[in-house]
C-alpha cells in the first residue's frame, strides 16, 4: 500500500481522492487551497467598492461572524469630523450633488426629512437651508481648504 499524501493547507488531513490530476500530484483536498482577503494572492488590498448608485464604500471593520463590514465613505468622514456616530436620522449629502466627490467641502449633515426636502425639487424654506449652512460651516469651518480626508 502505498503513503498518502497530506493536504498542503496545513490542516493535517489526508488526501484520499487520486492522487494525480491532469498529470500534476494532488497538493489540496478539494476547496483547501482557497484563500481569502489578505492570504489570496489576487488581494488588491481590500479598496472597497462603488454601488451602482455610484456611492464608494470600502471596508470598516468585521461583524462577529467574520464578514467584513463595508461602509459609505462620505459618512466615514462625517464621523470623523464629529468625533463620533452620526445619529441614524440623520444622512450626508453631497452639496455638489456628485456621489464620487468625498471632497471634505463638498458634504454636510442634515436630518432625513431635510435631505428629501434638498432632493425633492419643492421649495426649500430659508431655515432649512440656513440649518445647513450652519452645519456645514461648523463641520469645516470658514477657512478650512477643500481637502479629501482618506480613509
Amino acid at each position: 500500500m502505498s503513503q498518502g499524501r497530506y493536504c498542503a493547507c496545513g490542516c493535517g488531513q489526508l488526501i484520499e481522492s487520486k492522487p494525480w490530476h491532469k498529470y500534476q500530484p494532488v497538493k489540496y483536498i478539494n476547496g483547501h487551497n482557497t484563500k481569502k482577503g489578505r492570504e489570496n494572492p489576487h488581494w488588491r488590498g481590500g479598496n472597497g467598492f462603488t454601488t451602482e448608485q455610484g456611492y464608494k464604500r470600502v471596508p470598516n471593520g468585521h461583524y462577529p461572524n467574520g464578514k467584513i463590514v463595508y461602509s459609505y465613505v462620505q459618512r466615514i468622514i462625517a464621523e470623523r469630523v464629529w468625533r463620533g456616530p452620526l445619529p441614524e436620522e440623520h444622512v450626508v449629502h453631497h452639496i455638489n450633488h456628485r456621489r464620487d466627490d468625498n471632497c471634505l467641502c463638498n458634504l454636510t449633515v442634515v436630518s432625513d426629512g431635510d435631505h428629501k426636502l434638498l432632493h425633492g425639487g419643492e421649495h426649500v424654506s430659508f431655515v432649512t437651508l440656513l440649518n445647513v449652512m450652519i452645519a456645514q460651516e461648523a463641520l469645516i469651518g470658514k477657512e478650512a481648504p477643500c481637502t479629501t480626508l482618506h480613509t
